[in-house]
């Protein structure tokens, strides 16, 4: 309780800090610029088309969350339940504003008690939903004299994680006791709830996630029209700057011929920066050119194009594109933590990616049960990829990988049951 006081005092000069920031950090403006006109928006479509229906707020705070919120959206009975969907990130924002999924979109406040207060009484939800780890003090404290009935879903309180630090200990177990449910993932993630909340609001009934892969998957179209060539794949996704070196390296030592290798092995590579801008774009193809392998953008392919290395150039297709890959490197985990491993998964790829797999329980998961290979430096990278010569040992990792996936599907609906029991 302290600290949540303190961090109420301190609530003016947080408010000023954010019109100094948007002076200098344009999502920031933005956000300012154009939240109470999505709100508006939202109580127009409300008086409009609610019809009656119970409210319901879910939050995410960016693309991420919103893809674990979607399949609730599918779901969801919307002849009885008026959804808003809510963002922090204007880049998503503006993206999603109009989805047919969501009744309405809108930005949630930045955490200031007097606009979440305001934000919570003008549009008066009966139910929230917040997933992964966008939680707020006064997002959380708020609901309560709002009287709206609150659910934290996809919850990732890892052994890391700011909610179970000592100093923070006591705020966390006061704001977690205004949750109805917490759902999880994990016996792992479990126990770390624990710590901070009663045992009796802690569901472990899986992830969205991977309904949300589970449901591209099925949509997929076949974005990428490869060559009808029998290569076998290599896809690097989500690639920073670590990446790009221990990348590079590793493929320096299993093909150290470049193209000439890649064409005797009858293997072909498909590589996806994290950032697609024209100077990571130059930065990626200058580093392949250097070990001989010349690549092609993705934007100048043409179907059935054959190629030694593609690089993708463009934002949004790295999900499907694991459709085409034989085996996966995900990146980030020799940095601030492994992104997805889920959309490899989800098409049976053998999969490997940096030692820094906290911040994601299916990483750890898989590479406990042997699905997985944790690499640490390029040469373990390199040993990764004579898998592609082993087709027996792959196809029982890939056969493996798929029991993974399937084992972890269709909580939405489950969760969705746990909420309107409330």
């Amino acid at each position: 309780m302290l600290i949540y006081f303190i961090y109420t005092l301190l609530s003016p000069i947080f408010w000023l800090f954010l019109h100094i920031a948007k002076l200098f950090n344009p999502k920031i403006a933005e956000h300012l610029l154009d939240q109470k006109q999505s709100v508006e928006n939202v109580l127009i479509k409300i008086q409009n088309e609610s019809n009656g229906r119970s409210i319901i707020l879910f939050h995410g705070a960016s693309a991420g969350e919103f893809e674990q919120i979607k399949p609730l959206l599918q779901r969801i009975d919307h002849s009885k339940y008026f959804c808003i969907q809510s963002f922090t990130s204007p880049t998503i924002y503006s993206k999603e504003k109009d989805n047919p999924l969501a009744d309405a979109v809108c930005y949630f406040p930045f955490d200031l008690p007097w606009s979440v207060n305001h934000f919570y009484k003008i549009l008066k939800p009966q139910y929230m939903v917040i997933t992964r780890h966008d939680l707020w003090p006064h997002m959380i404290r708020l609901t309560q004299s709002n009287n709206i009935k609150l659910f934290f879903i996809n919850a990732n309180i890892h052994e890391n994680s700011l909610w179970v630090k000592p100093w923070v200990i006591s705020l966390s177990q006061y704001l977690f006791s205004h949750f109805e449910y917490i759902t999880t993932g994990s016996e792992r993630l479990l126990s770390n709830l624990k710590s901070i909340t009663k045992d009796e609001k802690i569901l472990v009934i899986g992830d969205t996630r991977f309904d949300s892969i589970i449901d591209r998957k099925d949509q997929n179209k076949d974005s990428l029209k490869l060559s009808d060539s029998e290569n076998n794949t290599i896809l690097f996704g989500s690639l920073d700057d670590i990446d790009l070196q221990i990348v590079s390296d590793s493929i320096q030592i299993h093909y150290p011929n470049g193209n000439s290798s890649l064409l005797d092995k009858t293997h072909q590579l498909i590589i996806v920066p994290h950032e697609v801008n024209e100077e990571t774009l130059m930065a990626f193809e200058n580093t392949f050119s250097s070990i001989n392998i010349s690549s092609i953008r993705y934007s100048d392919y043409g179907s059935n194009q054959e190629f030694s290395c593609m690089i993708v150039d463009k934002v949004g297709m790295l999900a499907d594109l694991y459709a085409h890959a034989d085996l996966a490197y995900v990146g980030a985990g020799f940095g601030r933590g492994v992104h997805s491993v889920i959309e490899p998964a989800v098409y049976s790829c053998a999969i490997a990616y940096g030692p820094n797999i906290h911040n994601l329980d299916e990483a750890v998961s898989m590479a406990k049960l042997g699905l997985s290979t944790i690499v640490n430096n390029a040469n373990e990278l390199a040993n990764f990829y004579p898998l592609l010569d082993q087709p027996d040992l792959l196809k029982s990792i890939q056969e493996k990988t798929e029991q993974f996936v399937t084992q972890h599907k269709l909580c939405s609906q489950s969760l969705l049951n746990i909420i309107f029991s409330k």
